[in-house]
C-alpha cells in the first residue's frame, strides 16, 4: 500500500503542476474582481457626492438672491417661493425680526434659543453662508443654512433635503443596492424605512477619511459592501450599500464554475492515476514481500510474473533467478557454518576458562559450559550476572577478585568490546579461575616471610657468638660456651630446613608412604620413651590409654613424626608436675590417637589457624609442627583436630580411617 501511495504522490505531483497556475489565476481573478466592484461603488459614491454638492450650492445661491429684501417681508416671500424650505427666520442680535415656514416647524423652533445657537455656530465677521447640522426632523432629512446679511442681520434657514436626496436615492446598484447620504455620526438619512438599519458607530468609524470602500457591515440580517465619499467640506457623506452576496455574485459564480471544472478534472485524473499506479505497484509489492521472505530465510515461493509491463516482468524473472541462486548459496554456507560451530563448541567446551559473548544489555549470545557453571552459582538471571561481572571487572581494573556468590574463589575477568557487523557491538568476556594461583602465591609469600623470620633469629645469634668468640680467643671456658651456642643455633636452622623440606614433600605428593601393620600400644610407649627427659625435666606424668590388641596399618615413621609434634607441644605448654594423656581408640569406623594436656589452653581465635603453616602458638617455634602433623594425616587420607575451652588444657588428635 505504501508503494501505491508513493506512485500516486509522484503522479499527482506531476499532474498538479499545470493545475497550480490555474489556482493562482482563480485566486487573482476573484480578488481583482471584488476590488473592481468596490471601485465601481466608490465611483458612484463620488459622483453622488458631487451631485449633492452642486444641488446644495444651487440652493444656497437661490436663497442668497433674497438678501436685498428687508423687514418681515423677506421671511414670507422666501417661504412662499421655496417649498423645500421648512423654516426660516431673520435675527438681529438676540432679537428675532421675523419667522416663517411649515406650521410644525414654526412651532418647533419658536421655543428654541436661535440667537444663542447663531452665536455658537457663526464666527464673528463671517460673510459666507454656512451649511451644516444635517439631521432628520420627524421623517424629513434636514440641514441648516446660515446667511450673514447686511446691517448685522442673520438669515437662518432649515432646508428639506428630501427632494435632493430622493433624486440620488433613485439610483440602483444591482437589484437591491442603492445610494444613501449619512451624517458624520454615521446616521443614514432615509425616509419611509428606505435604508438598512446599520450600526451608527460601525459606519462612523469608516468616515475617518474623505473617501473609501468597506466590507462586512451588517444589519443582523445580511452583510453589506459599499463605498463612501464626502460631500465637499460638509459633514455629509454619499454612501453606496449593496448586499455582499449580490455584489460578488458574478465573481463567485465564475470562480465556483472554474473550481468545479478543476475538481472534476482532478477526479478523473485521480482514477486514471490510481489505475496506472496499481499496475506498477502491485508487482513491486510482490517483489518487496518476496525480499522480506528472503530476509527471513523463506525461499519457498517465487514472485508471480506480470506480463502487463515488459520491464517489470523482466525484473521479476531476474529476481526469481537471483532467489534460486541465493537459496543454493545459503544452504552451502549454513552447512559450513554448522561445521565450524561444532568445532568451536568442542574447543570452547574443552577450555576451562569461562567464555561469554553478550550484547550491550548483558544478555548472553554465547557462553561455554565453564561460563554457564560460574553464572549458575550466582542464583541470578544470566543477564544480571553478566552485568555484575562487567561492573566488578571495571572496578578492579585488571586485578583478580572474588565473586559475591563465591567468596572463597578468585577470578580474573577480561572484558573487551568486539566490533560487530550487526546492529550493535558485542561484549567479549574471559573468566579465568585463579584461585589456585592466588593460594600458591599467598602460601609462597607466607612461606618465605616465615622462613626468613625464623632463620633470622638463629643467624643473628650465631653472628653474636662469632663476634664474642673473636673478642675472647684466649678464654677457653668462654670459647667452649660460644661454640656450644653456635652448635645449638645451627641445629635450630637445620631442624627448620628439615621441617620445610618434609612439609614440601608431603604437600607436593612426592612422599611415598611405607604402609605396615604395627601395635599401637608399642608405638605409643616408644614415643613416651623418647620424651622421658623432657617429661622428667618438668616432672610431668604421661598416661597411656590404649587397648593391648589395637593394631594399625600406616606409615609408622611418618605417624611418629606427627605424634612427636603434638606431644612436644603438650610438654611445652603443660604446667610443672602436670599430667599428659596419650590415648588411642576406635570410634565410628575411625582410628583416633589423641594427646591431651592440662595447660593454659588455647583461645578461640588462635584455634582457628593452629594447623596453618608458620602460625604456631609458641613464639619460639617455627610454626610447622602441627602443619606437618596435618599433612601426615592427610597423606593417610585422614585429618587432625583440636579441642580447648581456652582456660584448662587442650586436646589434639589424629583421625585415620580404619582399614
Amino acid at each position: 500500500m505504501k508503494i501505491l501511495n508513493r506512485f500516486l504522490s509522484i503522479i499527482f505531483s506531476v499532474g498538479f503542476i499545470p493545475v497550480l497556475p490555474v489556482f493562482i489565476f482563480l485566486i487573482f481573478y476573484q480578488t481583482s474582481g471584488k476590488e473592481n466592484i468596490l471601485r465601481y461603488h466608490l465611483n458612484i459614491a463620488e459622483i453622488s457626492a458631487r451631485m449633492a454638492e452642486e444641488n446644495l450650492a444651487q440652493l444656497s445661491l437661490r436663497i442668497s438672491n433674497y438678501e436685498r429684501l428687508s423687514g418681515e417681508k423677506i421671511c414670507s416671500y422666501i417661504s412662499d417661493k421655496n417649498p423645500d424650505i421648512s423654516f426660516l427666520a431673520v435675527l438681529h442680535g438676540k432679537e428675532k425680526i421675523c419667522a416663517a415656514g411649515a406650521g410644525a416647524f414654526v412651532k418647533l423652533f419658536s421655543n428654541s434659543d436661535l440667537p444663542a445657537y447663531m452665536k455658537e455656530v457663526l464666527p464673528a465677521g463671517k460673510k459666507e453662508p454656512i451649511i451644516g447640522n444635517f439631521r432628520i426632523i420627524g421623517d424629513t432629512p434636514s440641514a441648516d443654512i446660515i446667511y450673514p446679511l447686511p446691517n448685522g442681520l442673520v438669515l437662518y434657514v432649515v432646508v428639506d433635503l428630501k427632494e435632493i436626496f430622493s433624486s440620488v436615492y433613485l439610483q440602483k446598484i444591482g437589484k437591491t443596492g442603492s445610494v444613501y447620504f449619512a451624517s458624520q455620526s454615521g446616521r443614514i438619512f432615509s425616509f419611509s424605512g428606505f435604508a438598512p438599519s446599520l450600526n451608527f458607530s460601525s459606519l462612523s468609524e469608516k468616515f475617518t477619511k474623505n473617501s473609501g470602500f468597506f466590507k462586512g457591515l451588517s444589519d443582523n440580517e445580511r452583510n453589506y459592501v459599499g463605498a463612501f465619499a464626502r460631500v465637499g467640506d460638509l459633514n455629509l457623506y454619499a454612501l453606496t450599500l449593496q448586499p455582499e452576496n449580490e455584489a460578488f455574485r458574478e465573481t463567485n459564480l465564475a470562480s465556483s464554475s472554474l473550481l468545479f471544472m478543476m475538481l472534476l478534472l482532478l477526479t478523473v485524473f485521480y482514477f486514471v492515476a490510481l489505475t496506472a499506479a496499481g499496475n506498477i505497484s502491485m508487482p513491486i509489492n510482490r517483489l518487496i514481500s518476496a525480499a522480506e521472505r528472503i530476509s527471513k530465510n523463506d525461499f519457498s515461493r517465487q514472485v508471480k510474473p506480470d506480463p502487463r509491463i515488459k520491464e517489470i516482468n523482466t525484473l521479476i524473472s531476474a529476481f526469481n533467478s537471483m532467489m534460486r541462486s541465493l537459496h543454493r548459496y545459503q544452504e552451502l554456507q549454513v552447512e559450513k557454518v554448522f561445521r565450524e560451530k561444532e568445532k568451536m563448541d568442542l574447543l570452547a567446551a574443552l577450555i576451562s576458562d569461562g567464555i561469554i559473548l553478550a550484547d550491550f544489555t548483558g544478555e548472553p549470545v554465547y557462553w561455554n559450559p565453564a561460563a554457564q557453571e560460574i553464572l549458575k552459582k550466582s542464583g541470578k538471571t544470566p543477564q544480571k550476572a553478566v552485568c555484575d561481572l562487567v561492573k566488578l571487572a571495571a572496578y578492579n581494573k585488571g586485578k583478580h577478585f572474588s565473586l559475591p556468590w563465591e567468596k572463597d574463589s578468585f577470578y580474573s575477568v577480561s572484558v573487551k568490546v568486539s566490533p560487530s557487523k550487526l546492529d550493535s557491538p558485542l561484549i567479549f568476556m574471559v573468566i579465568r579461575d585463579v584461585s589456585a594461583e592466588v593460594k600458591i602465591r599467598s602460601v609462597r609469600e607466607d612461606f618465605f616471610r616465615a622462613v626468613a623470620h625464623d632463620i633470622r633469629a638463629p643467624l643473628l645469634n650465631m653472628q653474636g657468638y662469632v663476634k664474642l668468640f673473636s673478642l675472647n680467643l684466649g678464654d677457653k671456658e668462654k670459647t667452649a660456651e660460644y661454640i656450644k651456642g653456635m652448635e645449638e643455633e645451627s641445629e635450630r636452622i637445620f631442624k627448620l630446613v628439615e621441617s620445610v623440606l618434609e612439609m614440601s614433600r608431603l604437600e607436593s605428593g612426592a612422599f611415598k608412604l611405607n604402609i605396615s601393620s604395627f601395635s599401637v600400644l608399642s608405638f605409643l610407649k616408644k614415643t613416651a620413651e623418647r620424651f622421658s627427659p623432657v617429661l622428667a625435666d618438668k616432672n610431668l606424668k604421661l598416661n597411656i590409654i590404649c587397648p593391648k590388641d589395637f593394631n594399625l596399618k600406616a606409615d609408622e615413621n611418618l605417624l611418629s613424626r606427627a605424634l612427636d609434634n603434638m606431644l612436644s607441644n603438650a610438654c611445652k605448654f603443660s604446667f610443672d608436675n602436670g599430667v599428659i594423656e596419650l590415648t588411642a581408640k576406635t570410634q565410628e569406623g575411625f582410628n583416633i590417637i589423641s594427646v591431651k594436656d592440662y595447660g593454659p589452653g588455647i583461645s578461640k581465635d588462635k584455634m582457628e589457624k593452629i594447623f596453618e603453616k608458620f602460625t604456631g602458638y609458641d613464639p619460639k617455634g617455627f610454626g610447622l609442627g602441627l602443619s606437618i602433623a596435618k599433612a601426615a594425616a592427610q597423606a593417610h587420607g585422614g585429618s587432625v583436630g583440636a579441642f580447648s575451652d581456652g582456660k584448662s588444657g587442650s586436646e589434639f588428635y589424629i583421625k585415620l580411617k580404619a582399614l
